[in-house]
């Protein structure tokens, strides 16, 4: 059995505010650089012994947007699809229907933080938690968790907002 040494990190390509940037100059990987700081920061974090620029050398992570995805095949990959509050469910299912042999998938959102601002686009990630909740999707290796406050690690204070706007 191979095991899983590639990372695909995608992402949905949208904004996080109600104003667009607009255009941003560069290359396709510059531009693309800010969708991708959480999780290099993250790297940065959990990494003891390798450097995130090593791994980015020897191109054993990836990082693009979902809809880069069409026509992908990935074998032996661990695919995380973060942020996917902000994905349609055709974009997730996009990414699902890529994994091939020795694959895993994280889709990883909270949905009290979409910026999908049309009503039919949103609920892609509800929806599809709501359809892989259930005995046979467990059996078939897929699970689903839910956080709550109590396990935000991120700080004491964060952990209070997230309280009290549970109940605006």
């Amino acid at each position: 059995m191979k095991l899983i040494s590639d990372i695909m990190y995608l992402r949905s390509a949208v904004e996080s505010s109600s104003q667009s940037l607009g255009f941003l100059p560069g290359s396709a990987d510059e531009k693309l650089r800010f969708y991708n700081l959480p999780f290099l920061d993250k790297l940065e974090e959990l990494l003891q012994t390798t450097r995130v620029e090593k791994l980015e050398e020897q191109k054993r992570i990836s990082m693009f947007p979902v809809n880069f995805a069409r026509g992908m095949n990935w074998k032996g990959k661990c695919v995380i699809l973060d942020e996917a509050q902000n994905s349609t469910f055709k974009e997730i299912t996009t990414v699902l229907t890529r994994l091939g042999e020795n694959s895993r998938c994280f889709v990883i959102a909270d949905p009290m933080q979409t910026d999908l601002r049309n009503d039919h686009l949103q609920g892609g990630f509800n929806k599809m938690t709501e359809t892989f909740s259930d005995d046979e999707s467990a059996a078939m290796g897929i699970y689903t968790f839910k956080f709550t406050e109590e396990d935000i690690m991120r700080s004491e204070l964060v952990k209070f907002l997230i309280k009290k706007l549970k109940n605006l």
